[in-house]
């Protein structure tokens, strides 16, 4: 767990990683399933951390992703980034959608809905809460954007992954 915050995953989501799977690890009995769910959470964290490094961008743009990243739960603006990082809205508009091939909005959504997806599984909080948490105007906007970016609603989605 702490490799993978030094790595960048932020806290609330290691410490959901970790809490879901001590809930299971409790159950086992044999000591090659404890094995099977060691190096399933190793890989779980490794896989999540890798999710949380930028690369291949310019390093203000890895900047405003990282701040993006860590703040998905804020309502944040363009010019709050920009002042940020240090460039006009502008040049910084234009040059994430060169590097990272969307528009800020679109990838703050993407970002929301990815992390809506992780919060449904390894989480009990309900899907109000949920939407209250990522910064939606209401739960069925939340809903709309859920379905639209997955081809399932949040409560199908949860139940899915069960």
């Amino acid at each position: 767990m702490y490799y993978a915050i030094a790595g960048g995953l932020p806290i609330e989501m290691s410490g959901a990683i970790s809490s879901y799977y001590g809930n299971r690890f409790s159950s086992l009995r044999k000591r090659e399933e404890s094995v099977a769910m060691y190096n399933s959470i190793l890989e779980h964290f490794a896989l999540s951390t890798a999710d949380y490094r930028v690369s291949g961008v310019s390093s203000d743009i890895a900047k405003a992703v990282r701040m993006i990243k860590r703040n998905i739960n804020r309502q944040l603006t363009i010019q709050s980034i920009c002042t940020e990082i240090g460039l006009s809205q502008y040049h910084f508009m234009r040059k994430f959608k060169i590097d990272i091939g969307m528009t800020v909005g679109a990838y703050i959504k993407k970002e929301k809905i990815a992390y809506a997806k992780f919060l449904l599984v390894y989480t009990n909080q309900s899907i109000s809460e949920i939407s209250e948490y990522l910064i939606f105007n209401s739960q069925s906007y939340f809903t709309s954007v859920f379905k639209k970016e997955t081809g399932k609603t949040p409560f199908e989605y949860r139940k899915s992954d069960l």
